[in-house]
């Protein structure tokens, strides 16, 4: 059962272009995940504090020896998701993509929500634009807010090769 415990949704145009009204309101995306996809991320084993990082216990090991200077970046780094290596990204239209990102995100919500780490969280769902030099993907990652810390520009809009969506919660 998902919370909505002070829960938040921001996108910019272009998510809102390739998503319609569902942009607006993500918990109308629901589906099953490609297999393996929850498990890849760490969800199914939980989450750890780690020196102020919230980890994935899958990858303590792994944060041990980062510099923690940039906890934010650290946490992104290890709890991205690429959607691509759940599915074919070369037949798989990007909203598609981004819908089982965002399925995903609702089940990385709940493990978080679900874990004895303290918030507040936010999930970046990113979808890139595919152009003649990249194909289209989407990426998953969560990060613990902090200030000074930001991983995205406050401007979404000013992402203009990613359509974004972010969840922020406590």
């Amino acid at each position: 059962m998902e919370q909505n415990v002070g829960f938040s949704v921001e996108t910019n145009q272009a998510m809102r272009a390739l998503l319609g009204q569902e942009a607006l309101n993500p918990t109308l995306i629901r589906g099953p995940l490609p297999s393996g996809m929850a498990e890849a991320g760490g969800v199914s084993e939980g989450f750890a504090d780690l020196d102020g990082c919230v980890v994935p216990i899958r990858w303590l090991a792994k944060a041990v020896d980062k510099n923690r200077d940039d906890e934010t970046g650290l946490e992104c780094l290890l709890s991205k998701i690429h959607v691509g290596d759940f599915v074919d990204e070369s037949t798989t239209p990007l909203d598609q993509m981004i819908r089982l990102g965002i399925a995903y995100a609702h089940v990385l919500r709940n493990g978080l929500l679900a874990s004895r780490v303290k918030g507040p969280f936010r999930i970046i769902v990113s979808g890139l634009l595919g152009n003649d030099d990249d194909a289209a993907t989407c990426t998953v990652r969560f990060h613990r807010r902090r200030a000074g810390q930001d991983w995205l520009n406050h401007d979404l809009e000013g992402y203009s090769r990613e359509a974004l969506m972010v969840w922020d919660f406590d």
